[in-house]
């Protein structure tokens, strides 16, 4: 995890992703001990607003709607899909990925926020498969 921010989601801490963050996800031992070198900051002691990196496992995808909406034009979040958006009136609202996890570093579990391509990484499918999926 790279470039993650500290927050919070219904009272409990939480990742998300920076500006430039990302999942980087690992299947092999070596990977994982090159990454070892690196600074990372641990699960236990992480507080709001920090900026870190880590190493942690994806122990589960949470349950949730898989995606939110935006405009693409004001960037207002809506609560459901529709083809012009509220606020702006702009055409250009679009449904966004997302997926949250549950991960854990061996120090304490979290809930963490995978975005659209880091979701599409994870799950390896394509945005139009994924969509049709939920």
């Amino acid at each position: 995890l790279y470039n993650c921010k500290v927050g919070t989601f219904n009272q409990m801490v939480q990742l998300s992703l920076g500006y430039n963050g990302k999942y980087e996800l690992q299947n092999t031992p070596e990977e994982n001990k090159l990454n070892e070198k690196e600074t990372h900051t641990p699960f236990k002691v992480l507080r709001e607003n920090m900026h870190v990196n880590a190493i942690a496992h994806i122990v589960d995808v949470l349950p949730g709607k898989g995606m939110y909406v935006k405009c693409g034009s004001c960037g207002a979040k809506l609560q459901t899909y529709v083809n012009e958006c509220p606020q702006c009136h702009a055409e250009k609202v679009e449904a966004r990925l997302l997926m949250p996890l549950l991960l854990d570093d061996g120090t304490a579990s979290l809930r963490g926020v995978a975005f659209e391509e880091q979701a599409l990484q994870t799950y390896g499918k394509t945005k139009g498969e994924v969509m049709q999926a939920l």
